[in-house]
């Protein structure tokens, strides 16, 4: 909901230019189109203007606003998808369908973000980068002794192939 106070405070033009400040984020434009100049305009003092309305405590704050309320319905809409989905899994598992559980899980995994491969690189043998792609589990999590074993692994797997384009 908007402050009342700060909406008060800023000018209709103000206003309009922070939204069009919001929605495009490009200062310049949101003055061109807040303060009817042409599109086609692009002298300095247009960006001079913008960048005084944007270093305007009034104006600063209320494109602070709204960037705070578009963030928390963004975080509303993703933790009510989430909520969704749990419903969802609840019911296939008490329907006795597995898949509809495995595809509800699956749409919690993409929202938060943890369907995303994971790629690391680390330099071989004769400076030769070694990728590890898609392992599907953060590296960062596993223990020492297992992140070892998977650079040995990838060292080895560099020489062999550095020894068969040798013998090539």
């Amino acid at each position: 909901m908007p402050n009342d106070q700060t909406e008060r405070e800023l000018t209709p033009k103000q206003e309009a230019f922070a939204l069009a400040y919001f929605e495009t984020g490009v200062g310049s434009e949101a003055y061109r189109q807040a303060y009817d100049v042409d599109p086609d305009n692009t002298s300095n003092w247009v960006h001079r203007e913008a960048s005084l309305l944007l270093d305007n405590p009034k104006v600063a704050q209320r494109v602070a606003e709204l960037q705070e309320r578009a963030r928390q319905m963004s975080v509303y809409s993703k933790m009510q998808a989430l909520d969704e989905l749990e419903e969802a899994r609840l019911l296939a598992m008490e329907i006795k369908s597995p898949s509809a559980a495995v595809s509800a899980i699956n749409g919690k995994t993409k929202i938060c973000g943890l369907d995303a491969p994971t790629e690391v690189k680390h330099t071989g043998s004769a400076d030769k980068p070694v990728v590890v792609e898609g392992i599907g589990f953060d590296v960062v999590k596993l223990s020492q002794s297992a992140l070892k074993e998977i650079i040995a692994a990838g060292a080895q797997a560099a020489e062999e192939e550095g020894a068969a384009q040798v013998d090539e």
